[in-house]
């Protein structure tokens, strides 16, 4: 097994979270990447019309959608270090105040079948997403506008009827938040904000609504990325973004 990269482990000095807004503003161009698994030639398609290439749905599903595992480039972390994976301890949450060591010992391995795609950041950090959303009868209309009126506008009556309800379109915000872990201080995660409850991320896509939005957050991310390697001219952060 290879060595671990130490470089891209949390170090003493630096900061517990890092806040996306803060690495846009100070370099504009930062990306964020992905690991794919498998090949290129497998994991991407071209549709009738597509001037460029999208990921398969299977390369990237919509489960992922809650919390995709994402990591920070330009500072210490390469497209070349996704062929470390974390696990057990390795995978825990970095909490700065933790003096504890972790060994790399059993807490990573390692794989070779990969590419990496990559987003600039601020392509994904506050981008909107629509969804849809179904209400079974006026009543469950009326408690959820209670909660959200500002962003229904259309009265009960209103609002496209099918054989599952009454249908508005609300959008949701992805946000990219900073998700150290004990072997990878660079990872992140994009989460999506529901319109309808913005105080807190999706945690899982089941129902009919956290599914529509899990596929076209996907979309939106399978449409716009471009693969990365290492001798590429990533954007680089500053040493000040992390350290204190």
């Amino acid at each position: 097994m290879q060595d671990y990269p130490e470089e891209i482990i949390p170090q003493q000095g630096w900061r517990q979270n890092l806040d996306a807004e803060s690495i846009i503003s100070s370099q504009p161009k930062a990306w964020i990447a992905h690991r794919i698994e498998g090949d290129i030639c497998s994991s991407t398609e071209c549709g009738l019309g597509d001037d460029v290439p999208a990921l398969t749905k299977e390369a990237l599903p919509d489960k992922r959608m809650p919390n995709l595992s994402m990591c920070l480039l330009g500072a210490t972390f390469l497209p070349r270090h996704f062929a470390y994976i974390q696990k057990n301890e390795g995978k825990e949450k970095w909490e700065k105040q933790d003096k504890r060591q972790t060994d790399t010992t059993d807490n990573y391995q390692t794989t070779d079948n990969f590419f990496v795609v990559a987003w600039e950041l601020r392509q994904l950090h506050n981008k909107a997403i629509p969804y849809k959303r179904t209400f079974t009868s006026k009543s469950n209309y009326t408690e959820a506008v209670g909660k959200i009126e500002r962003h229904i506008t259309e009265k009960w009556e209103d609002l496209k009827e099918d054989s599952n309800g009454r249908t508005t379109i609300l959008k949701a915000t992805m946000k990219a938040n900073h998700a150290p872990v004990r072997l990878n201080y660079w990872h992140f995660t994009i989460d999506i904000y529901p319109e309808d409850n913005s105080d807190k991320p999706l945690t899982n896509i089941s129902g009919n609504w956290r599914k529509h939005l899990a596929v076209n957050a996907r979309d939106c991310l399978r449409r716009t990325f471009f693969i990365v390697e290492d001798n590429d001219d990533i954007p680089q952060i500053d040493k000040a973004a992390y350290s204190v």
